[in-house]
This record gives C-alpha cells, sequence and structure tokens, in this order.
C-alpha cells in the first residue's frame, strides 16, 4: 500500500523535499498503514506513528517503537516548554540561530 492512500498531502509535500534534505520523519495518527520505518523508494524518508516522547540528549521515541535522533533539539535553554507550549517561537519556527538549515513544516502542536 502506498503511504500517499492514508495522507496524500504530507506525502506529496515529503517526496518533494527528499532530494534535498538530509532527512525526511513524517508522523502519522493512523495505525491501518501496514508499513513503518523506512520509505522503499526514497532512502532518506521514514515513517512514524505518533511521537511518545521526547527526551532531553535530541532523541525522540514514536509509538511505532522507533526512535530517531535530532541533536538540535538540545537547545542550551534558548528553546523551552511550559505547559505543552513551546516557546519563543515566532509563529511555531524553531529558531533559526540554533540551526539555519532546518525547516518544519506542519506542525500545530
Amino acid at each position: 500500500r502506498s503511504f500517499d492512500r492514508f495522507s496524500a498531502s504530507a506525502f506529496d509535500i515529503s517526496r518533494d523535499i527528499a532530494g534535498f534534505a538530509k532527512e525526511v520523519h513524517i508522523r502519522t495518527r493512523s495505525e491501518k498503514v501496514e508499513r513503518f520505518g523506512k520509505n522503499p523508494v526514497y532512502d532518506n524518508m521514514w515513517l512514524h506513528l505518533m511521537i511518545e516522547r521526547a527526551h532531553e540528549d535530541g532523541r525522540v521515541s514514536f509509538l511505532d517503537e522507533s526512535e530517531c535522533h535530532f541533536p538540535f533539539l538540545h537547545t542550551g535553554g534558548v528553546v523551552n516548554v511550559d505547559d505543552n507550549c513551546v516557546g519563543p517561537l515566532y509563529k511555531h519556527v524553531f529558531p533559526s540561530t540554533l540551526a539555519p538549515g532546518l525547516s518544519f513544516i506542519g506542525i500545530p502542536s
């Protein structure tokens, strides 16, 4: 089953940026997907279930028991989380001074 059957726009956007990005991680709420993990067509794209936990060392654990490491998440106190609200961010975008080549697409919460 192709990933785009349950999330066409996410997969389309991810496929478009996969040619430029070092890594692309797609998180889905759907548990009806038959295949999680590395995409068979794009070597730098992974599909995960929802995030279970973000660790202090930059690791992110997903409900499908996979993990990935985002070393830029260790911000030295520049970014903080208070009552599930991340700040100080402008329009939910990661501060460019910490990772100038980083982009998050679609992080509503």
